[in-house]
């Protein structure tokens, strides 16, 4: 299929970013390949100059995150720690007939389950994105590992497809909540393992039972130079972890979100860490603005976060009711915040809609 407008529509800019978004992702910069990529008139040429590529230089891959705090950034990881990662997960799985894939690829969790355990295991992998959400849930059978987001899961759950037998699930990217994992355990889900991690630090950790802690991965560890003693609101602070990487080196860092470790082998996560920004020489807190308006009677649910345009704040709101008037409310809103905020800290602009913007993972999405 042709890249441009009479295949798959990308024109001269479009092609100069995927170029670039490749060459990032598969390192192609470090095998002087990255010109190649510019002369690529198909897909197939684009396929060819990737493999080309990879025989000379396939030791790191950057992921982005997903952006859900703040813009998306560069998290490169080397390809021998991802395999180790596909390993941990191979032995708490099992074995497992195929592979059922409801996630994109070039997130790092879907690549570390649907490219790196199936290219480990040898397993099949049948892919949503390919064969259509409803016809990959009807075509689900005995033995196979369905991998998926809590906002999946619920589709899931709540369509009229009856799960087979000996399904076993795994969700990731966000929160699921007990009564889902309950509702699909009664629809005959034999397993629903969470599996914990960052496009910043792979995999973590993983749990069963959604009330207890994640169990660390074998690489993962508190940072035992912590004092573990302390109350939970001084380790929330302070806590750090520890990736012991392939090559032998010890990796320390601040995982995205708030860990509390209840042993060297168990933590329980608190959430992400604050993100301020700085507005006029002060600390904003986005999520702190958010937790205001959520007081506010007329809105149910809210999201803030900052404007690449303006360097301020923006809001996005989902009413508490169907019928609304956009420009009254944002006026009734922006009056109730600007008794209650600085000026520097006032949304900007207030988007309205149904549900708040999610991406493909479930994740916070901008607007």
């Amino acid at each position: 299929m042709p890249l441009g407008e009479e295949g798959v529509g990308l024109d001269s800019l479009s092609r100069l970013q995927l170029s670039t978004r490749i060459s990032e992702f598969f390192h192609i910069h470090e095998t002087g390949a990255e010109d190649h990529l510019l002369e690529c008139v198909t897909l197939r040429d684009l396929h060819e100059a990737i493999l080309f590529s990879l025989r000379q230089y396939a030791g790191a891959l950057t992921f982005r995150s997903s952006g859900s705090v703040d813009q998306p950034h560069a998290c490169t990881h080397q390809a021998a720690d991802l395999l180790r990662e596909a390993i941990c997960w191979s032995e708490i799985i099992g074995e497992r007939g195929r592979i059922v894939s409801f996630v994109p690829a070039h997130h790092i969790y879907g690549f570390i389950w649907t490219v790196m355990l199936p290219s480990l295991t040898g397993l099949k992998v049948r892919r949503a994105s390919e064969h259509g959400y409803y016809a990959t849930l009807q075509g689900l059978m005995p033995g196979d590992l369905v991998i998926a987001v809590p906002e999946l899961w619920r589709f899931i759950d709540e369509s009229a497809h009856s799960l087979p037998e000996d399904v076993i699930g795994v969700t990731s990217g966000a929160p699921l909540s007990r009564p889902l994992a309950r509702s699909l355990a009664g629809r005959g889900l034999v397993r629903l393992i969470d599996a914990f991690g960052s496009s910043e630090t792979g995999g973590l950790g993983w749990r069963e039972d959604f009330d207890a802690p994640f169990r660390a991965l074998a690489h993962v560890s508190p940072d035992e130079s912590s004092d573990h003693s302390q109350s939970r609101e001084a380790t929330c602070s302070q806590d750090r972890i520890v990736l012991s990487l392939v090559d032998g080196r010890r990796r320390t860092l601040v995982a995205p979100d708030r860990l509390v470790w209840e042993n060297l082998r168990h933590f329980r996560p608190l959430g992400r860490r604050d993100a301020s920004i700085i507005i006029e020489g002060h600390d904003v807190h986005p999520e702190k603005v958010r937790d205001l308006l959520l007081t506010h009677p007329e809105v149910i649910e809210a999201a803030v976060r900052p404007d690449r345009m303006t360097g301020r704040l923006k809001a996005f709101v989902v009413p508490a009711r169907a019928l609304y008037d956009p420009d009254e409310l944002a006026g009734r809103l922006r009056h109730y915040l600007k008794s209650r905020l600085p000026a520097f800290a006032m949304p900007r602009s207030i988007r309205f809609g149904t549900a708040l913007p999610r991406n493909r993972m479930g994740k916070p999405a901008d607007w």
